[in-house]
């Protein structure tokens, strides 16, 4: 009896030892299976977050209004303040966490190689790719069907490129570049600088907000500091879910809504579908103004002008200051 006991009890303890072995096994491929997708998923710390600008240019300037000589000037203040902004982001270090990428539609059907804007900007670092798509947006025929802008006009295309993002990054496979930075990307307007230097800490900041909060995208305000997301200038993008989820509700809302005015182009279109689907506004983050500082808004001795993340030339530009406030009333509210 005592023997069959003590086999009993042998045979119990040696399926108890065959379990825990499965278990740590198991647990082990599990943790290990895990850590591998965790590699993947979360940034490393030497990453490059892609920053992102876009616009239209035309190496011999067709102009579609009557007051020609003032649009060729405004063609060549937005390449001019392109430039501003790379240097400002070399000279305050933030080339060390933002990898500037340039897409450039050709309103001529040009190469981009033969604008001196890439040249430039190649020479300086810069990721320089076409629009691609026979030079044409992945939504073209709902954008003319709604804007009526015509094909020599860069505003055809050039404000809406940025919304066209997620084509264009996997087409060209961005993310793919070794120790690019995964999931987001912070677009701007070409008329922005880096006044100090952006951290890691600050970008990954915006980043766990917007997982945290599940945002698809985040802009701040514009005319003042108020607490309401308005300006498109500068923008944190969850890329895939933009291009998945975001972009086809937006493509559908400007079909049903034709007759519909929206004012300034894509940031127009955007907040006009915010203010009318209200159930969606979940995934619109508001962006802190220091990321998107206004030249226009008046500076108080509680915002060390060391915090500024961008400031964003809206409106007024370097080369065209006063008689942009005077003639658009930038300043009116003040």
């Amino acid at each position: 009896m005592n023997r069959i006991l003590k086999l009993l009890l042998f045979v119990m303890l040696f399926m108890i030892g065959i379990h825990l072995i499965l278990f740590c096994i198991t647990n082990t491929n599990h943790l290990s299976s895990h850590e591998e997708k965790k590699s993947t998923t979360i940034d490393n710390e030497s990453c490059k977050t892609l920053w992102f600008a876009s616009m239209s240019v035309n190496k011999f300037t067709t102009c579609s209004d009557q007051n020609s000589q003032n649009e060729i000037e405004f063609l060549k203040t937005y390449e001019k303040t392109y430039a501003a902004s790379i240097e400002s982001l070399i000279s305050s270090g933030s080339h060390r966490v933002l990898q500037p990428v340039l897409i450039l539609h050709e309103v001529t059907n040009r190469s981009i190689d033969d604008t001196l804007l890439a040249k430039y900007a190649k020479a300086r670092g810069v990721i320089v790719l076409p629009l691609g798509n026979n030079n044409e947006l992945s939504f073209q025929s709902q954008i003319d069907e709604h804007w009526q802008v015509p094909k020599s006009d860069g505003h055809r295309i050039g404000p809406f490129i940025r919304l066209d993002m997620h084509r264009i990054f996997e087409e060209n496979k961005l993310f793919d570049i070794n120790n690019t930075c995964q999931k987001y990307a912070l677009y701007t307007d070409s008329d922005v600088i880096f006044p100090n230097e952006i951290l890691r800490e600050d970008l990954n900041s915006i980043k766990e907000n917007m997982a945290k909060d599940k945002n698809i995208i985040m802009y701040g305000p514009q005319q003042s500091k108020k607490k309401e997301a308005c300006n498109t200038g500068v923008m944190f993008i969850d890329v895939s879910r933009f291009g998945k989820d975001l972009l086809p509700k937006l493509i559908q809302y400007l079909v049903d809504n034709r007759d519909t005015k929206m004012g300034a182009f894509d940031q127009g279109w955007i907040n006009t579908y915010f203010s009318r689907n209200r159930i969606n506004k979940k995934i619109r983050g508001l962006l802190p103004f220091v990321w998107n500082w206004k030249v226009y808004w008046p500076h108080t001795e509680f915002e060390p002008l060391k915090s500024i993340k961008v400031i964003h030339f809206h409106g007024p530009k370097p080369d065209r200051g006063l008689e942009e406030v005077y003639y658009n009333g930038t300043l009116s509210h003040y």
